[in-house]
């Protein structure tokens, strides 16, 4: 494939991928699996009607991951062991969208990233962990296309790097904590790369 066609189909896939992935990492974030069920407080009168809401969670902890089917288990258990309850922001690419937030996005698409940002804000997060996996069909594929598969962990790593900086700048006072999971044999084994020095 020559390469003006893989960078056209690039562009295509970028352009209208990365706007769908915020879209739905916001809608995520704010969709029915969070809500709890209101409890009827009293009624007064005959036009009000008055209930509890649930207290709003201050301080959640959120894991950003790839939506790979293979992997989902195996990320399950990894929020488990870190005490994350709450549901995983699950895209396509995982840091991906985050990355190219960072700057690559066209202007008209910057209420997008707005959008996903005020999602986040509800959320309050506490701490946000970011991570990235060996044999991930986004990235596996970009790289074919830029006949570049020797690049893929390095890409990945540095596109953790642009999605801490930024989540840092959205939220300075929450802890980012970065993961790269290696695909090993039968294990998926997640390792804490990116430490920040103290």
């Amino acid at each position: 494939m020559p390469i003006l066609v893989r960078r056209i189909v690039l562009a295509v896939l970028l352009a209208v991928g990365v706007p769908a992935l915020l879209v739905y990492a916001a809608w995520t974030l704010e969709s029915e699996k969070g809500v709890k069920t209101v409890v009827v407080k009293n009624q007064s009168g005959d036009d009000v009607f008055v209930v509890d809401l649930p207290k709003k969670e201050e301080g959640i902890d959120l894991v950003l991951q790839c939506d790979e089917e293979f992997s989902q288990d195996a990320y399950k258990r990894f929020r488990n062991f870190l005490g994350i309850e709450a549901e995983p922001i699950a895209v396509p690419g995982g840091v991906k969208a985050l990355a190219m937030a960072s700057g690559e996005l066209p202007k008209e698409l910057e209420p997008v990233k707005r959008a996903t940002i005020e999602a986040l804000k509800r959320k309050a997060p506490r701490r946000i962990i970011l991570t990235a996996h060996s044999e991930c069909l986004v990235y596996d594929v970009i790289a074919a296309w830029q006949d570049r598969l020797d690049e893929v962990k390095s890409r990945q790593i540095e596109d953790l790097r642009k999605a801490r900086d930024l989540v840092k700048t959205w939220f300075p006072d929450t802890r980012v904590e970065v993961f790269y999971a290696q695909k090993e044999g039968s294990q998926l084994k997640f390792n804490p790369v990116l430490r920040e020095k103290k």
